[in-house]
């Protein structure tokens, strides 16, 4: 009888033994700004599809349109979107973690807090459009990238380079004159240093380009396209487009991993665009 009590006791503590990790599976929400005007971050009500609480670190976060989320506590996510018309207000130095992919298509304030990008590998994304951060800090062992759409630049014309004017056979990296006397768009839309003004092709792949001069008041360009194959047998169609919004950083921030490409001060001088190193020292000040 007792041998009998002692395998039972045995079989019973390895079920519970094989059973526990799925008791203590964590669920992962999809968690969406509550449609309703938003409110704290660290408040429930201010979620919903988020198990009831406020978003957790394995969570995704989505702030729909019509609602301003405050985040007045540290938090930490996998990916955050923030819809068009939608709000994110860091309140003070409150910091916020993001392991996955962040996406702004409406508004983000950051106050003097701190965005930190945690993925351990691989690359995660900022799909900006319109933000300002005041501290970045990429503490993930994998790649940081910022990642532009056509969303980022409001303004786009197209060039048509005519067949007839390449001469007997395809031209492989062939540098293209694009000259405008002037162009209202660009003197209405553009920075006034000509700093948002990028070319791409069919495909939409960004072009090595140099501008040899620009007037801002009357939108005159002179630039020079690196075009990777230019046809002679049919037009090569390419895209101007210009007038994306500033990006800035007041300070980065890089414990270790790779940022791949960073965009800030783009209407200011120096120009838009910057590699940042593969280790920045703690605490070195980025110009905004």
């Amino acid at each position: 009888m007792i041998l009998i009590l002692i395998i039972g006791l045995i079989f019973g503590l390895r079920y519970a033994a094989e059973r526990r990790p799925e008791k203590l599976a964590l669920a992962v929400n999809a968690c969406q700004s509550n449609g309703t005007g938003g409110g704290n971050w660290d408040t429930a009500a201010s979620w919903t599809s988020c198990g009831s609480t406020t978003p957790q670190a394995a969570d995704t976060v989505t702030v729909v349109s019509g609602d301003t989320i405050t985040l007045n506590a540290t938090g930490s996510v996998t990916d955050l979107t923030i819809n068009a018309g939608g709000i994110l207000t860091v309140s003070g130095t409150n910091s916020l973690s993001i392991a996955g992919n962040f996406a702004n298509a409406g508004t983000f304030t950051p106050g003097t807090g701190t965005v930190d990008f945690t993925k351990s590998s691989g690359t995660q994304t900022i799909n900006d459009g319109v933000s300002s951060f005041y501290n970045v800090v990429h503490s993930g062992a994998g790649t940081l990238q910022l990642v532009n759409t056509d969303a980022d630049w409001p303004y786009s014309k197209q060039i048509t380079i005519d067949k007839s004017v390449v001469s007997n056979t395809d031209q492989a990296n062939f540098p293209y004159l694009i000259s405008l006397a002037s162009d209202a768009g660009l003197a209405a839309h553009a920075c006034s240093n000509g700093n948002d003004i990028v070319f791409a092709d069919s495909a939409g792949t960004t072009l090595s380009h140099e501008i040899e001069k620009y007037v801002s008041a009357t939108g005159e360009l002179i630039a020079w396209v690196k075009i990777a194959s230019l046809s002679a047998s049919a037009n090569t169609i390419l895209s101007m487009k210009y007038g994306i919004p500033a990006v800035s950083i007041s300070r980065m921030r890089s414990m270790s991993g790779a940022i791949a490409f960073i965009l800030f001060g783009i209407c200011t001088t120096p120009p838009v665009r910057r590699l940042i190193p593969k280790v920045v020292n703690q605490g070195q000040r980025a110009a905004a």
